[in-house]
Order: C-alpha cells, then structure tokens, then sequence
C-alpha cells in the first residue's frame, strides 16, 4: 500500500514539474480556453511540496508567467493559493527562490483579491518594502513594481505611509539616483510612480500630524 502511495506522489510530481516547464516556455495567450487554470493547482503543489529547489523555481517561473495575463487569471491563483506559496518562498535561503516568490507576487499584486488582502494584512505590506531594500537588483525591481502597483488603492498607499513606505522610497530614490545602469533606472521610475501615488492618495506626515 505504501509503495502505491509512492508511486502516486511520484506521477504527481513528475506531472507537476512537466506542466511547470510548459508554463515557462509557452505564453499563457496561447492556452485554450480553460486549460491555463488546470495547470495552477499542480504548480502552486510543486511550490508547496517539492524537496527539490529546483523544481520550486521552476513553478515560480510558471506561475509568473501566468500571472503576467490579466486580472481573472490572478484573481485565480490567488484564489487557489498562489500568494501564500509566494510568502512561503520568500523564507527560503535560497536568493533565487526568494526572488522568483517576490516577482511573482508583484504580477499577482494588481487584482481584486490581492488588493483585498493588503487591505487586511500590513504584514504583506511589510515584505514587499523589505524586498524593496534588497541589494539583488531584480528583487529590488519586483519590490518597487509592486509597491506602485499597489499604492493605486487610496485605501493601500495610506498604509504603505503608516508603515514607514515613504522614507523607504524616497531613501531607494536618492540612491537609484546616483547608481548607474539601466536596472538602476528601471527601479527608480517604479519608485517614482509609487510615490507619485502616495502623494496623491496618501496625506502628507506634516498633514496628518498638524490635522491630529
């Protein structure tokens, strides 16, 4: 019974890990209708269960990707746990693990369902500001992604200040500003578009405190 068991997990797993490098490689815009859903249970499984790293990565990469189509589709593996696995990841000690968690949260970031998560959870907020510090330069890029794509809820970029956001922003700002290369740039004008939607959303500290 337990070899049956055994052989079980194991076809899953090499399902799992098939499926997962079909996702890296095809564009989800290709999919027949319905069948990119099928594939997200098995990934977000391998995210979660895997004992390889690489496979992990692997169902990173693919979950990205499906992630980058529209907002039904990460409604969907929100939904089905996706942005969970993603926290999971980002506690690895691998760099690699932690920075395809942290990109595939910033494509997931713009839906209803993860909006009404950072509504309801400043510890998710916090992660995002901590990768945003990274000194890997495309974790940093995830971040500061993120964070703009966020802070266009009034509601999430009152709460990206309250959490200490804005210094951290404009701290990557005066560095980005004097780093050279395009990464560097590319990280400063997400940076630039979050704090422009903190200004707009977000009253200013002086505000809040002269109106307290």
């Amino acid at each position: 019974c337990s070899d049956h068991v055994t052989l079980i997990v194991l076809s899953l797993c090499i399902s799992s890990i098939h499926q997962a490098r079909v996702a890296i490689t095809t564009n989800p815009a290709l999919y027949p209708t319905g069948s990119m859903y099928s594939i997200v249970r098995p990934l977000i499984w391998l995210f979660n269960d895997a004992s390889h790293e690489l496979h992990q990565f692997e169902a990173g990469l693919g979950l990205t990707n499906i992630a980058s189509t529209d907002t039904q589709a990460r409604d969907f593996l929100v939904m089905n746990g996706a942005w969970s696995a993603c926290i999971n990841l980002l506690a690895s000690e691998n760099e690699q693990i932690q920075r395809v968690g942290i990109e595939c949260m910033a494509n997931l970031v713009v839906c209803e369902k993860s909006f009404e998560r950072l509504k309801k959870s400043e510890q998710d907020i916090k992660l995002f500001l901590l990768f945003a510090r990274s000194d890997d330069l495309k974790c940093q890029m995830a971040a500061t992604g993120g964070l703009a794509m966020m802070s266009q809820d009034p509601d999430i970029a009152k709460e990206v200040v309250r959490l200490g956001g804005k210094e951290v922003l404009e701290e990557i700002k005066a560095k980005a500003s004097h780093s050279p290369g395009p990464s560097y740039q590319a990280v400063l004008a997400r940076v630039n578009v979050a704090l422009e939607y903190i200004q707009e959303c977000a009253p200013h500290k002086g505000q809040r405190d002269s109106s307290s």
